[in-house]
């Protein structure tokens, strides 16, 4: 399992044992190896990984914000018939990782 880490933070977990065969160099220089209780929102401190301090809404909504700016490639191929494996594939994973924050925000909105 890798944690894709993006400033410090976790932005994705991924459940492979080995990455180097799956996805590109500078993509795999993104990744740290985890445990299964590694979750995006954690931070990378050099040698391990802890919880940052309390999120608020505003973080949660500036991060979904942030996915759907990354999506933008991919969905306009999939908007031209153009898409590849790798758009279908990044859509997927940002599709995952906003699927966490929704929750992590209702969570929030429930307190």
């Amino acid at each position: 399992m890798y944690a894709r880490l993006e400033n410090y933070v976790v932005v994705e977990i991924l459940d492979y044992d080995v990455i180097d065969d799956k996805f590109t160099a500078d993509f795999v220089s993104q990744c740290v190896p985890c445990e299964g209780s590694v979750s995006p929102g954690m931070v990378w401190d050099g040698t391990d990984f802890v919880q940052p301090w309390p999120r608020t809404v505003g973080d949660i909504k500036a991060d979904l914000a942030a996915l759907d700016l990354a999506a933008v490639r991919s969905l306009r191929a999939v908007a031209a018939g153009t898409a590849t494996q790798d758009d279908t594939d990044m859509l997927a994973r940002i599709e995952s990782d906003a699927i966490v924050l929704r929750a992590e925000l209702a969570a929030l909105a429930e307190s």
